[in-house]
C-alpha cells in the first residue's frame, strides 16, 4: 500500500492533519491511515479514543465551513482511518 492522491499516511495524531482534511474536501476525498508511517510500514496507535476526540474537536473548531458532517472515522486493528468522502 502506498499513498497517492486519496491515501495519506500519519504515523501519529498531529495538527496538521487538518491540512490533509481540507485539500481531501477540495478534492475528490480521501482517507489518512493514522499509525502508518510514509513508508507503509505499522506503528499502531497508543492512545486511540484520546487521538479520536482530539481528532474530532480540532475539526470541527478549525476548519470552516464545517466538514464534520462528511468525515467518518473506523479503528481497524492497530490504527485508525478517517475518510472524507
Amino acid at each position: 500500500m502506498i499513498e497517492n492522491t486519496t491515501l495519506e499516511f500519519k504515523r501519529e495524531y498531529s495538527d496538521d492533519i487538518r491540512k490533509t482534511v481540507i485539500a481531501f474536501a477540495n478534492t475528490d476525498g480521501g482517507v489518512i491511515r493514522i499509525g502508518i508511517s510514509d513508508d507503509g510500514k505499522a506503528f499502531g496507535i497508543k492512545d486511540t479514543d484520546g487521538d479520536m476526540t482530539r481528532l474530532t474537536n480540532m475539526l470541527r473548531d478549525s476548519v470552516k465551513p464545517d466538514v464534520t458532517m462528511f468525515v467518518s472515522y473506523e479503528v481497524e486493528g492497530l490504527t485508525e482511518r478517517i475518510s472524507l468522502k
